[in-house]
């Protein structure tokens, strides 16, 4: 299987939505029209991913099937709950559920841990 990136621009207000909200609607528009029996016959039913604001993606490719996702509220700011979802659309039905509420991926860059410095090396004293 082959995969690619497709790209679409949206013109919005500002003073009514945002990015992140234009891609969860994008989601569920796309989730809709999928749900038509034999809609993608044609194409092969592709799989077809999630929609992301690129300006905040950057470079990084979507999530793959290893991806977390999280529910966020809008109208308080916060996670709505601590649970993390394995599967989008588990996150979707619960979001579906809730008002102002967000489905997001959780992505976690590289993080290097290191030992902490020594410092009995610097200071010439033996630690207890």
């Amino acid at each position: 299987m082959a995969k690619t990136t497709l790209t679409v621009d949206i013109e919005y207000d500002p003073e009514l939505t945002d990015p992140e909200g234009l891609a969860s609607a994008m989601d569920r528009l796309l989730e809709t029209a999928l749900s038509t029996p034999g809609i993608m016959d044609e194409y092969a039913n592709p799989k077809v991913g999630e929609f992301f604001v690129a300006s905040m993606a950057g470079d990084r490719p979507p999530p793959d099937d290893d991806s977390r996702w999280v529910l966020y509220n809008l109208a308080t700011d916060a996670l709505l709950t601590a649970r993390l979802y394995t599967s989008y659309e588990d996150a979707a039905d619960d979001a579906a559920q809730a008002n102002d509420v967000l489905v997001l991926p959780l992505v976690c860059q590289g993080i290097v841990v290191r030992p902490a410095p020594d410092d009995s090396k610097e200071s010439g004293h033996a630690q207890p």
